[in-house]
């Protein structure tokens, strides 16, 4: 997978860890979020898919956890109006 055109980049460049922490942490900033991480983004998905009806089973498949209270420890409840920051 590479990250395609991007001018920040200058070339077709391997989506590694470090590119995938600058482009969401640079995203991140650029939106008023100082701190934003990948592992953010997937705590994100998993909680809305999980509040929005996917069965738990499909959110630990995705996530790739071997338990199902390992991906229950990623969803936050839908009243949480707190976020790490």
């Amino acid at each position: 997978m590479t990250a395609g055109y991007n001018p920040s980049f200058y070339i077709n460049e391997a989506m590694n860890a470090e590119t995938i922490v600058r482009m969401v942490g640079g995203s991140g900033r650029r939106i008023g979020i100082e701190r934003l991480s990948a592992h953010d983004l997937r705590r994100t998905h998993i909680t809305l898919a999980l509040n929005n009806g996917a069965p738990l089973s499909e959110m630990q498949a995705q996530a790739g956890h071997a338990n199902a209270a390992t991906t229950l420890l990623y969803a936050r409840p839908a009243e949480a109006k707190t976020r790490r920051c």
